[in-house]
């Protein structure tokens, strides 16, 4: 007479088999065709002079099957606006050297940018537009002001901390 566990442990190997069978299909997607869109990257930082870096967005197969190297653009009408000033910013390019994973692997890529002229000014409100290839990109922000530390203060009355530590 066979035991009920032997019974179990062979079914539960051949529902185990039969899984890994059945995973060996390949799945195939059809997806839709994917435009690339411009991203922007960027800091406005006080007394300093912006730099931009644009970029064309890529799908998530795309990004995968290739290293993850992004494609710059290296055409585009860049101008800030701020402080009363208009500048057209400049492109650029400098020559970056990328590890991967492995110490072997390096890879040198290209990296397109674009310049300003004159020094961002703290407290001052920005405006920037991009265009170029039938793409337009917008964004604005202020510039924060540096604070100071001359009247800083921590009120621990109420803290657990006795450490002086917030």
């Amino acid at each position: 007479m066979k035991s009920p566990n032997r019974n179990l442990l062979i079914g539960a190997i051949l529902a185990f088999v039969l899984g890994l069978a059945a995973c060996e299909q390949p799945l195939l997607y059809e997806l839709d065709d994917y435009e690339a869109k411009w991203v922007l990257q960027g800091e406005l930082i006080a007394r300093e002079i912006p730099e931009v870096y644009i970029t064309e967005s890529e799908t998530f197969y795309t990004y995968v099957a290739r290293t993850i190297l992004p494609t710059f653009v290296e055409d585009a009408t860049v101008i800030l606006v701020g402080n009363g000033l208009i500048d057209t910013l400049r492109s650029f390019s400098r020559v970056d050297t990328l590890r991967s994973n492995s110490v072997l692997d390096t890879v040198v890529q290209t990296v397109w940018g674009y310049r300003g002229t004159q020094k961002i000014v703290e407290g001052e409100q920005y405006s920037i537009e991009i265009t170029g290839d039938g793409n337009l990109l917008t964004a604005e922000t202020t510039v924060p002001r540096k604070g100071s530390l001359a009247n800083f203060a921590v009120d621990t009355s109420g803290s657990l901390s006795t450490s002086g530590y917030i």
